[in-house]
C-alpha cells in the first residue's frame, strides 16, 4: 500500500468503498500486466472479483464485506464447468499478451537515460489531457480549492484530483517553475514524470547530503522566507517539549531562536515563508541540496500565502483535466466524437458538454500551449477529417485567438494547396 493512505480522509474514503475488481479475459494488442504479475487476475485488495463468462459472472469473494453482500444477493454456487471455462479465459488471456516487458533493473535503466531522445517524440504528441496521470498508480497529487460567498456562508475548501499536465501544478509565487506544461526547462515532462514515478526525485538533494551521519543526534535546520514568522513563533512556544527535543535533535541552524549560523548539510530543514523573489528562489534550490528531508510548515511555505495574491492562479489548463475530475467517460477516444476538450481552456463549469455526451467545441478559446499539431493528427488520421473540417472547427468560437487562428490559417492554406493541385479537400 502506498504511503497516501495514512492521510485521514482518503483513508475513510477507501474504508467507506466497496472495491468490485474485473478480472480480464480479452488482453489487448499493447497489454503486458503479466510483465509485472498484476493480471489479468486480481489477486487481492478487492471485495469481489467478477470474471465474465457468455451466460453471466462468476463472482469470487476476497474480504468479509464482500461475503456479506453476496449473502444478501440472489447468487446459485458456480458449477465445476463454470469455474474451469472461467480459468481457461484467465489463462488465455495471459498467454495472449501483444506485448512483454523484461522488469529486471528497470528503475535503473530509466535512470541512466533520463536524456534518452524517446521522451521528446512521446512529448510532441502529448495532449495534456492527464490521462496518464490519472490511471498511474504512482500517482496520488491533489489540490485544493477556497471558495467563498457573497452571503455569510462558511467558506468552502475543496480538494480536486490534480496533474502535473498543468502548469497551476508548478507555480509558487514567482510563477510557474517550468516554462512548458510537458516539461520544465531542460527536462521534458514525459521523461521527468516517470523518473518521478519509478524511485526519481523532483528535486534531488546534493552531492554532500551524504555526509549527514546516521548515527547520534539529528542535525535540524529553520529557513525563513517571505512570511511574517509567525510559524517558526509557534514552534518555539512549545517551549517544555523543546527541551526534550533537543534530547534527540541538534538545532543547528534557527535564526529565529539564536543567532549561531549552521553549518549544512542537514537531516531535517524547515520552510516557512513563500519563494516570492528569484533570489529566494536560487536560495530554496540551496537549501534542498543542503537537507535530506525538508519540510514545508505553514500556509505560505504551502500554498504561497496571502501574498501569493500577486499572480492569481487562474485555471488555464485543458478541458480534458475537468473531465477526469469529474469522471466523465473520453468522447473523442471513446466514441470518436470531434472532441476539442484537449486544446481548450476550462471555464464552462466541470467540462459542460462532455457532461451531457457531446463533445467540446472550444468556447473558451485555447489551454495553455496546447498541442495543435497533435490533436489535427488524431482528427485527420483517425477521424477522416479534411483541411476544410479542420478550419471550421477551429473558427467556431474564438477563430481569431492564437493558436486556433494559427492552425485554422494552415489548414486554411493545405485546402488551397489541395484545390490547386486538382485534387479533393
Amino acid at each position: 500500500m502506498f504511503r497516501c493512505e495514512s492521510e485521514s480522509w482518503y483513508t475513510l474514503a477507501r474504508e467507506q468503498a466497496l472495491l468490485l475488481a474485473v478480472n480480464c479475459t480479452r488482453a489487448g494488442g499493447t497489454c503486458f500486466c503479466t510483465s509485472w504479475g498484476t493480471g489479468p487476475l486480481a489477486t487481492e485488495g478487492f471485495d469481489l472479483a467478477l470474471t465474465e463468462l457468455r451466460s453471466g459472472f462468476v463472482v469470487q469473494v476476497g474480504s468479509e464485506r464482500g461475503q456479506e453482500l453476496i449473502e444478501r444477493l440472489s447468487l446459485r454456487p458456480a458449477n465445476t464447468t463454470e469455474l474451469e471455462l472461467a480459468e481457461l479465459k484467465l489463462q488465455r488471456a495471459a498467454e495472449r499478451m501483444g506485448r512483454s516487458l523484461d522488469t529486471h533493473g528497470v528503475k535503473e535503466l530509466l535512470d541512466q537515460n533520463i536524456e534518452h531522445p524517446q521522451w521528446d517524440k512521446v512529448a510532441r504528441r502529448c495532449l495534456s489531457c492527464g490521462n496518464c496521470t490519472m490511471v498511474c498508480p504512482t500517482c496520488f497529487c491533489c489540490t485544493f480549492e477556497d471558495s467563498t460567498h457573497l452571503q455569510d456562508d462558511p467558506i468552502t475548501r475543496t480538494r480536486h484530483w490534480e496533474s502535473c499536465f498543468t502548469h497551476q501544478f508548478s507555480s509558487v509565487t514567482t510563477g510557474p517553475e517550468r516554462n512548458t506544461i510537458r516539461g520544465r526547462p531542460g527536462v521534458p515532462l514525459l521523461r521527468h514524470r516517470n523518473h518521478l514515478c519509478y524511485g526519481g526525485h523532483l528535486a534531488m538533494p546534493g552531492p554532500n547530503i551524504d555526509a549527514v551521519q546516521p548515527r547520534g543526534k539529528l542535525k535540524l535546520a529553520a529557513f525563513k522566507f517571505t512570511s511574517c514568522d509567525g510559524c517558526q513563533l509557534q514552534i518555539l512556544n512549545l517551549e517544555g517539549d523543546l527541551l526534550q527535543l533537543a534530547e534527540t535533535v541538534e538545532i543547528d541552524f534557527f535564526l529565529e531562536a539564536r543567532r549561531r549560523q549552521g553549518t549544512p548539510p542537514y537531516d531535517i530543514g524547515f520552510v516557512e515563508g513563500s519563494i516570492s523573489t528569484p533570489q529566494e528562489e536560487d536560495r530554496i534550490r540551496q537549501v534542498r541540496r543542503e537537507c535530506k528531508t525538508l519540510i514545508t510548515i505553514g500556509a505560505c511555505a504551502t500554498s504561497g500565502g496571502i501574498q501569493a495574491g500577486r499572480h492569481p492562479n487562474i485555471s488555464t489548463h485543458s478541458v480534458c483535466i475537468e473531465c477526469k475530475r469529474n469522471g466523465h467517460p473520453c468522447v473523442l477516444v471513446s466514441q470518436g466524437k470531434p472532441c476539442l476538450g484537449p486544446i481548450t481552456q476550462v471555464g464552462c463549469g466541470g467540462a459542460l458538454c462532455p457532461d451531457h455526451d457531446r463533445a467540446c467545441y472550444g468556447c473558451f478559446g485555447p489551454m495553455e500551449q496546447p498541442n495543435m499539431s497533435s490533436l489535427g493528427r488524431w482528427f485527420t488520421q483517425r477521424l477522416g477529417f479534411d483541411a476544410r473540417d479542420m478550419t471550421r472547427m477551429l473558427r467556431m468560437f474564438n477563430g481569431y485567438l492564437e493558436p486556433f487562428k494559427q492552425a485554422s490559417d494552415h489548414y486554411e492554406q493545405a485546402e488551397r494547396d489541395q484545390r490547386a493541385g486538382g485534387s479533393k479537400p
